[in-house]
């Protein structure tokens, strides 16, 4: 039985290359504040990424757009791509893992391949019509491997 178990647990967590968040300030995630994440270096492969936040009730829409701009080293080859991530459903209740203060979300992205060894920069802004965006404690960034 306690074979199983570790066995579950280590196939469950078993690919996480990367995760890591970023606190935000209590007043707001500015729309030209960028949130920055740098990998150590990675094996060339695909690579799976995801969107962390931490949402409270505060946060203000029902969905939030996030812009990943991703830099692979050593090519430096860069991409942007826009993500619309729904934050509450349909009726109102925030999706995700509720905690304490804040409800925990992840939205996956699309891939990342690495041709080569190497890292990946992502830097992450929101596109919303509000300059300081209330609600997200926390933003973050989750990158498996396949």
């Amino acid at each position: 039985m306690m074979i199983a178990l570790t066995s579950m647990l280590m196939a469950c967590g078993g690919n996480r290359v990367y995760y890591q968040y970023e606190h935000i300030d209590e007043a707001g995630w500015g729309q030209k504040d960028t949130i920055t994440f740098t990998t150590q270096k990675l094996p060339a492969g695909r690579y799976h990424t995801s969107v962390c936040m931490r949402a409270t009730q505060r946060y203000p829409y029902s969905d939030i757009t996030i812009s990943r701009h991703s830099i692979i080293q050593p090519s430096g080859s860069e991409k942007t791509e826009n993500f619309k991530c729904h934050i509450y459903n349909n009726v109102g209740i925030i999706n995700g893992k509720r905690g304490v203060s804040s409800t925990e979300l992840s939205f996956p992205l699309s891939d990342i391949v690495l041709s080569d060894s190497g890292s990946i920069t992502i830097k992450l802004q929101h596109r919303m019509s509000l300059d300081s965006l209330p609600g997200l404690t926390d933003v973050g960034i989750e990158i498996t491997g396949e």
